[in-house]
């Protein structure tokens, strides 16, 4: 799914309460301190696991032409928005909102379905930034990844992972996925 136009929008109400202690929903990276450069990102809340039904997700992709107008300052709400807040409030260190915006990197959201519901908008529980590289050189390079919290030990992130490898053969024609792993995601990675 290349346009955002018929997207359902599912980013919590300014009104909406707010997360509770020890939850690491409420991420916001901040500039200074350790000697790594931080950015300011766009606060980011996990949504309510309990209602959704996590073995019902599906898939939206955004190429990298859609991406960068969605992420311009006066832009309206939209997915790409929700993706570029994900990744920012799980990767912290890195500029995913930079990295759409660029025109270059493309992204995918995993989205879930609320159990009872079939027409609530699904909710955000995981996603991808990426850059397709030339069908000669074969690959694409998995810059971001990040599955909710509240999500994780679910197999959703091998769910997301398979579903990237294979768009990115259908569609780019890579037979690798080239990722830089830190220290915490290295035995998700490990796995694959």
């Amino acid at each position: 799914m290349d346009t955002e136009e018929s997207l359902p929008r599912t980013t919590p109400s300014p009104d909406a309460p707010a997360s509770p202690e020890g939850d690491t929903s409420q991420k916001v990276s901040q500039k200074g301190g350790s000697g790594k450069k931080k950015f300011d990102h766009e606060p980011y809340t996990a949504p309510d696991v309990e209602p959704l039904d996590l073995d019902d997700v599906t898939f939206e992709h955004f190429a990298a032409a859609v991406c960068a107008p969605a992420l311009v300052a006066g832009a309206p709400e939209s997915r790409v928005r929700e993706l570029a807040r994900l990744v920012g409030a799980y990767i912290p260190n890195v500029n995913g909102r930079g990295l759409l915006a660029g025109g270059e990197y493309e992204g995918v959201l995993m989205v879930a379905a609320v159990r009872g519901r079939p027409d609530a908008p699904r909710v955000v529980v995981g996603g991808a930034v990426f850059k397709p590289h030339p069908r000669e050189l074969s690959f694409i390079e998995l810059a971001l990844f990040a599955v909710e919290n509240k999500c994780q030990g679910r197999g959703l992130g091998m769910k997301l992972m398979t579903f990237l490898k294979r768009f990115a053969k259908d569609t780019h024609g890579a037979c690798a996925v080239l990722s830089y792993a830190d220290f915490k995601a290295y035995s998700f990675f490990k796995r694959l």
